[in-house]
């Protein structure tokens, strides 16, 4: 069924609604019948032109030879009155605009593969014997595949198994199965499935050549090599794999905390939550992260009784807005901060500064 387009075959023709069109009248003056350039199931760009209407109606469709002096149309169509129509073969505006062909099964190399062709061995489209054209994307089994669509190493037949190989240097182009018990060069201690391509299409050993394996196992590990030219394969790589699991497999260490969107480290922890099964246990304030400047509110029921140790600088503490004390270097206090109470310290962190609920 080659598309065809010749120039000046043009014939004055009575044309009907949205049917067939019968042709064999005498051509225009200097052009060709359609039986001089067609044959049986032949497509070609159709324009149909009735200038008896004011404004022409015209109709530009897919048309094919399906007998001897008739024409079938498809795509939109114009329902003509039954006048005297310019009927003609010509460039569709803008070139091949893509279509969607119905296509019989490819016999020879050169034909429009069938959807249902390329599931199960594809060779790349290169378009009929008169010219190459533009398909839109295939959507039933009888349509023409466009390249685009075409996977390059062709299409696994459907319920397939995929061959199990003897050694992994020797793998087929495409998907193939190992296992630890049958195949040698494998990767890892499982058995899954190997993925091998190549720069030029063929596995061999030669200058300019390259080859590259993927391998999945049942470990869930993931494996890569190669080999180039002439030279012998690479070790297999262990590619880095997500761990999916509920825990950490290793315990972290993290630094303490500065954002809402970090993690709390252990430190930290402690001087947030009441310790587990201790009663009136002291919290170290310092490894809490507590500042400088900063007003806190006990929250209640409880009291807070704040002991404080200063270090080598002064230590100023205000409870309830009111400065009570302000340490020299090596001194110590304790205050009490009742429910609703605040207590804050300036100048410079103590040295020690542990808080006891009552």
């Amino acid at each position: 069924m080659p598309y065809i387009e010749y120039p000046r075959v043009e014939e004055n023709l009575v044309v009907t609604g949205t049917g067939a069109v019968t042709t064999g009248s005498t051509p225009v003056s200097g052009a060709q019948t359609f039986a001089d350039v067609a044959t049986i199931g032949d497509t070609f760009p159709l324009w149909i032109v009735d200038t008896s209407t004011s404004p022409p109606t015209i109709e530009s469709s897919l048309g094919t030879y399906t007998a001897a002096n008739t024409i079938t149309r498809t795509g939109t169509l114009v329902s003509f009155l039954g006048n005297a129509c310019s009927v003609f073969i010509a460039r569709i505006p803008g070139g091949n605009a893509a279509q969607t062909l119905e296509v019989a099964a490819a016999s020879t190399g050169t034909q429009a593969v069938a959807l249902r062709q390329a599931q199960a061995a594809f060779a790349a489209l290169a378009g009929l014997p008169t010219q190459t054209f533009n398909v839109a994307d295939a959507t039933a089994s009888s349509h023409a595949v466009a390249l685009g669509q075409a996977y390059p190493l062709g299409f696994l037949e459907p319920e397939v198994q995929m061959p199990l190989i003897s050694d992994m240097n020797f793998a087929p182009l495409g998907w193939s199965m190992f296992t630890v018990a049958s195949t040698i060069n494998i990767p890892g201690s499982g058995y899954g499935v190997c993925f091998t391509r190549s720069k030029g299409g063929t596995l061999g050993n030669v200058v300019g050549e390259w080859i590259y394996q993927t391998a999945h196992d049942t470990t869930r590990g993931i494996y890569n090599r190669w080999r180039t030219g002439t030279a012998a394969w690479t070790k297999w790589i262990k590619a880095a794999n997500q761990q999916i699991d509920n825990n950490f497999l290793v315990p972290q260490s993290l630094p303490a905390a500065t954002a809402t969107g970090h993690a709390v480290n252990l430190g930290q922890a402690q001087g947030a939550f009441a310790p587990i099964l201790t009663v009136n246990a002291p919290v170290d304030q310092i490894a809490a992260l507590d500042a400088l400047a900063t007003l806190y509110t006990n929250p209640g029921p409880t009291l807070w009784v704040d002991s404080i140790v200063a270090g080598t600088g002064a230590v100023a503490i205000t409870v309830n807005a009111v400065l009570v004390a302000t340490l020299a270097a090596s001194t110590a206090i304790s205050v009490t901060i009742p429910p609703g109470g605040t207590i804050q310290i300036d100048t410079t962190l103590p040295a020690t500064w542990f808080r006891t609920t009552m």
